[in-house]
């Protein structure tokens, strides 16, 4: 359960942010928590800053933010300037990103809808040398 009410061991801070303990041992390794001491047998000891923070990291995963994002954000937050910019910044890219990634799958539907539309109904009469449905699609040349 921590020692005393401010101080908590990776397993107690995984517990408290229903994380696994190696996923506080990764943060810990690449930088995004930090803990504040260790126990005299040596376990690391961690504030409830680093439970905010987890649980800061978890809320900008759901919105899609890599762990490199999230670094960046926590940084300029501590070196005092507001993140905002880089959030606004990060989310307008996430966008962008998923606009493309829609158009792209909407064209990649109609492909597949236009194959079926050909073969449905054919495929007794399928021939080649492994499978005359994938054999006819046109590979675009870069």
């Amino acid at each position: 359960m921590g020692f005393g009410n401010d101080y908590f061991i990776v397993r107690d801070v995984a517990k408290r942010c229903k994380v696994a303990p190696s996923t506080v041992r990764y943060y810990t390794k690449i930088g995004l928590i930090s803990p504040c001491g260790q126990t005299e047998s040596g376990y690391k000891l961690y504030d409830k800053q680093a439970i905010e923070k987890i649980e800061f990291i978890k809320k900008a995963k759901k919105l899609g933010f890599t762990l490199d994002e999230i670094k960046i954000v926590i940084d300029t937050a501590e070196s005092g300037r507001a993140p905002c910019k880089h959030v606004i910044r990060f989310l307008k890219m996430k966008k962008e990103r998923i606009e493309r990634r829609m158009e792209f799958l909407k064209e990649f539907k109609k492909r597949i809808e236009k194959v079926l539309r050909r073969w449905e109904g054919k495929l007794g009469r399928c021939t080649g040398k492994i499978c005359a449905i994938v054999e006819e699609i046109e590979i675009a040349r870069d």
